[in-house]
């Protein structure tokens, strides 16, 4: 599903991917959490762990 326009921030990149890539809501929570990890990466900080790291709890 090509976008017209990209998005504005990483964090915006990581949300559309699932539903772009037509994944299960499963596997869009898992892919979420591993891309996020990596932004957390590539900023230099350390990645949220437990309770606090986004997406670690289904919804």
């Amino acid at each position: 599903m090509p976008l017209a326009t990209g998005p504005a921030t990483y964090a915006a990149a990581v949300d559309r991917y699932p539903t772009a890539a037509g994944i299960s809501k499963g596997s869009a929570r898992i892919y979420r959490i591993s891309l996020t990890n990596w932004g957390w990466m590539l900023a230099g900080e350390p990645t949220p762990t437990g309770p606090v790291r986004p997406g670690c709890c289904p919804a």
